[in-house]
């Protein structure tokens, strides 16, 4: 079989104008505190963006970063080295759930990159543990709420 190839440059449709709409992701940083009542093992979550024990995003992409403070007088508090499990509706251990992806930065430090395609409002619970004085506390379940990006 014989081609023949054009001779000279081939001409590349133009590219550089368009008539859809492009969009821009957008991320947000939060940054929240976790404690613990060593008196009483409740383990609280804190800091601008939660609320009532949610999380909402309604971003493309999401960095939540968990700090551990210890209080005055208190024995150090650290993360474990899971310091998060996704659980079900009813508290049952998940797997971790596909716009997550979790990094245990140092012992006191977590982060979580939120991966937000969700396109109807879509929780996610999950526990949150902390190491103390020997023993280890978990959160009551939190919820990271994922609604479709603005």
């Amino acid at each position: 079989m014989n081609a023949t190839l054009p001779q000279g440059p081939t001409p590349v449709p133009d590219v550089t104008s368009s008539t859809t709409a492009t969009v821009t992701p957008t991320m947000v940083h939060m940054a929240l505190k976790v404690t613990l009542d060593s008196s009483t093992g409740t383990v609280s979550i804190s800091g601008p963006g939660y609320q009532n024990g949610t999380i909402s995003v309604d971003t493309d992409y999401c960095l939540i970063v968990f700090t551990a403070e210890t209080q005055a007088g208190q024995q150090p508090v650290l993360f474990p080295t899971n310091p998060i499990d996704w659980v079900s509706g009813t508290g049952i251990p998940i797997p971790p759930p596909n716009p997550f992806a979790v990094q245990r930065n140092n012992d006191i430090q977590i982060t979580i990159l939120d991966c937000n395609s969700m396109e109807s409002p879509t929780p996610f619970p999950f526990t949150i543990s902390v190491f103390s004085g020997g023993k280890t506390f978990t959160s009551s379940d939190p919820t990271i709420l994922n609604k479709p990006p603005a």
